[in-house]
């Protein structure tokens, strides 16, 4: 089980080259060192202040990721949303509204032979407030956005939604059918063209005695890049979400700006307060067969606003002919050779750590070449025994702390018992906790039900 404590913390604390993509707000005015990070040559921690701030951070990560509060929350919505659903309610008078607003989204035009259908769907037509009456019904009354209320073991629970849409319409499908003659002449000929109004923001709440349990909100910024009026590839993209749970908010930005680059982020807060938070931004060039092809990344993890690993590809090609080395390597049985390339790699991106939202690096991240026959004995197949069947040929790589007193570590030289014993502890719970909500054991097998 101490084999996923130290997984879960290397995660935290490790990001693997080949999975770079990248940061879009790394700080300026920074030095650059020969390892391509930054550094502003401010403080570095001595080794037991090191020790101290890893440590803080990681049991306050578990704390705030405490898995008995994320289903105490999930509970709350679930036990809700089960009251909505078991309610034997009437629905005639919402069909019927929302049936009068979809014939309204719809227009036919155009003359014989040819017939357009347009689909004008306007998300801000829904409106009204329904409310549960007495017979099992609803009565309707008009409101500014959708809204639906029941009562239920003396609580009021209301469902909405609300909704915001640009002046822009495209089209988002079009085709034809009919009949033609022997001389495949059109006789009888439809074109169905689907056009809809481009949304902005959605938003869906649930509220119990009008205080709000849940929400979710979403919302896409388009932009018709050539102007034809048609969703394609080539439009500007901006889209993502903001999720409320309880006392957990989970944030998710996405954006394409264009052909060339893409950036992401992505938050998990507790009672507004960051709990882990991953943004990234990568550079791509269209070849000639009009494939996407990697060219840099940028990338950053925030660990409780205290802990950032951050780093850079500056050349994804270097990366990428370093790791197809390595792979070389491998199949010749070459382990100068996969030492040599192993470093090449690390040369192609910088991943570093800093403290406190400030640039001043305090520890590198690479990997460090070992010999499977040198590793030490472990139970690696998982089935409780130690034997031949857990001997590895050939070498690989682990990942490595570099700290800037010049000592070295791998993760499971450092996030030891005597280093981190409670921490671990707790990480190896909050791991248990994940497996068994998931029905799998600690050894990754199905937990029998």
């Amino acid at each position: 089980m101490k084999k996923i404590a130290l997984f879960v913390m290397a995660a935290a604390m490790v990001l693997s080259a080949a999975g770079c993509q990248g940061i879009s707000d790394l700080v300026t005015g920074k030095t650059t060192t020969e390892e391509g990070l930054v550094d502003d040559k401010g403080k570095k921690l001595t080794p037991d202040e090191q020790k101290t701030k890893i440590d803080e951070t990681l049991d306050a990560l578990m704390t705030d990721l405490d898995m008995s509060v994320w289903q105490g929350e999930y509970n709350k919505v679930e036990s809700v949303l089960d009251e909505m659903g078991e309610k034997k309610i009437d629905p005639s008078v919402l069909e019927n509204h929302l049936e009068t607003i979809v014939d309204a989204w719809t227009s036919v035009t155009g003359e014989d032979p040819f017939v357009t259908t347009t689909y004008l769907a306007k998300l801000t037509d829904l409106k009204g407030h329904f409310t549960e009456n007495a017979d099992g019904g609803f009565d309707y009354a008009e409101a500014d956005d959708l809204q639906i209320t029941i009562n239920s073991g003396g609580k009021t629970i209301t469902a909405t939604f609300a909704a915001k849409v640009s002046d822009t319409v495209i089209t988002i499908s079009q085709g034809e059918y009919g009949s033609k003659n022997e001389s495949g002449e059109w006789t009888e000929r439809y074109e169905n063209i689907a056009k809809a109004y481009v949304p902005t923001e959605a938003v869906l709440g649930l509220l119990v005695d009008g205080s709000t349990l849940a929400s979710l909100s979403i919302h896409l910024n388009y932009q018709d890049v050539n102007g034809d009026g048609w969703m394609s590839e080539e439009d500007k993209v901006d889209l993502g979400y903001t999720l409320v749970v309880g006392a957990y908010t989970m944030e998710l930005e996405r954006a394409n700006y264009a052909t060339d680059n893409a950036t992401v982020s992505a938050k998990i807060l507790r009672d507004k307060n960051l709990v882990v938070g991953v943004s990234a931004k990568a550079a791509f060039k269209v070849d000639v067969k009009e494939e996407f092809v990697p060219v840099s990344a940028e990338v950053k993890v925030d660990v409780e606003g205290k802990i950032q690993v951050m780093g850079t590809v500056p050349s994804y090609q270097a990366l990428e002919t370093a790791s197809d080395n390595i792979e070389k390597a491998i199949e010749a049985n070459n382990y100068d050779a996969f030492c040599t390339y192993l470093a090449d790699v690390e040369k192609a991106y910088g991943l570093g750590v800093y403290y406190d939202g400030k640039n001043t690096l305090q520890a590198t991240l690479g990997f460090e070449p070992i010999k499977y026959e040198d590793a030490p004995a472990e139970d690696y197949n998982g089935d409780g025994v130690i034997d031949d069947r857990d001997k590895l040929a050939g070498f690989g790589a682990n990942p490595v702390i570099r700290f800037q007193d010049g000592t070295s570590y791998t993760i499971e030289e450092y996030f030891t018992e005597e280093r981190f014993g409670g921490t671990v502890q707790k990480v190896t719970d909050w791991a248990v906790a994940i497996l068994e909500a998931l029905g799998i054991n600690e050894k990754g097998q199905p937990v029998a039900q």
